[in-house]
């Protein structure tokens, strides 16, 4: 006899079978190595809504402030956050970019602000105990994960379908370009079964142009 349920990821599981009899269930089976177990670990069910927004009380018009909430590690331990930034072309907006983020090729800050270009870039990374609530973009300053497995292939989840990709193992968070929309987006990795690294990325922040805020009254 089988019989198949689903289960939660990363969770572990006994079975124990008793015979129905008038009186009820009868005595339960042992448990033994063979009816435990321990479900596949895997990407959080869902991100939370991250946002970018021009940083407060900054003399620098050109750096923005990312707003991160902690990504729950039921279904697997973190290993890294990256903020991946993303400098649009001019007339370029969200509806013109792969609904899928992880379609965009990566590139460094330095390219992608070279003459004028645009593109996707690794800007922080972080791991999960170095964790922020807070990061600020174009402040030159970054931190990376440093992860052996950033320079070995790895599994990543998105629409429906797995595929490996090579993760770029280059952090930069230079300047940023004056009168320029950037948005971006979380990329998430989690450990996986069998030493690989699950990924999973959130949705692409709101556009935000790199220009200062005149008060009022200000000559």
């Amino acid at each position: 006899m089988e019989h198949k349920i689903d289960v939660l990821p990363n969770t572990e599981y006994t079975v124990q079978i008793c015979t129905i009899n008038r009186s009820g269930c009868g005595p339960m089976t042992n448990i033994t190595a063979n009816t435990q177990c321990k479900s596949l670990t895997n990407v959080p069910s869902s991100l939370p809504q991250f946002s970018m927004q021009r940083k407060n009380n900054s003399n620098d018009c050109r750096q923005l402030e990312l707003k991160l909430q902690r990504v729950s590690e039921r279904n697997g331990s973190i290993l890294c956050y990256k903020v991946i930034m993303i400098k649009l072309s001019k007339g370029q907006n969200l509806s013109k970019l792969p609904s899928n983020p992880l379609a965009l090729k990566l590139s460094t800050h330095e390219q992608v602000h070279k003459n004028g270009g645009y593109g996707a870039y690794v800007a922080e990374a972080f791991t999960s105990d170095d964790f922020v609530s807070e990061v600020v973009i174009g402040d030159n300053h970054q931190r990376n994960c440093s992860l052996p497995s950033d320079k070995k292939r790895h599994i990543v989840q998105g629409l429906g379908a797995n595929k490996e990709i090579q993760d770029i193992d280059i952090v930069q968070d230079g300047s940023l370009a004056p009168s320029t929309n950037y948005t971006g987006y979380i990329l998430i990795k989690v450990q996986g079964p069998n030493n690989t690294v699950l990924t999973k990325t959130s949705s692409y922040f709101l556009p935000i142009l790199t220009v200062c805020t005149v008060s009022v009254g200000s000559p």
